[in-house]
């Protein structure tokens, strides 16, 4: 089972997950399954609520109680 702290801040609103991912997918940093700029999986880091694009292409998203408000950027 996924702990308690890691379940709390991965994504679950499949929009959001789709706009990060079709962000990356258009990006000069993405090589494969990776960003050349910070290394990391994309399909991993895009269902990550606090984590952001290292070139700014989307922002983290804020988590308030079970809500998530949408900070992506264009």
């Amino acid at each position: 089972t996924i702990p308690r702290r890691i379940k709390n801040i991965l994504l679950y609103d499949q929009d959001i997950i789709e706009k990060r991912r079709a962000l990356c997918d258009g990006c000069e940093y993405r090589l494969g399954l990776n960003c050349k700029k910070c290394g990391c999986f994309i399909s991993a880091k895009t269902k990550i609520a606090i984590s952001s694009c290292p070139v700014g292409k989307w922002d983290k998203e804020t988590i308030e109680g079970d809500k998530i408000g949408s900070l992506v950027t264009s």
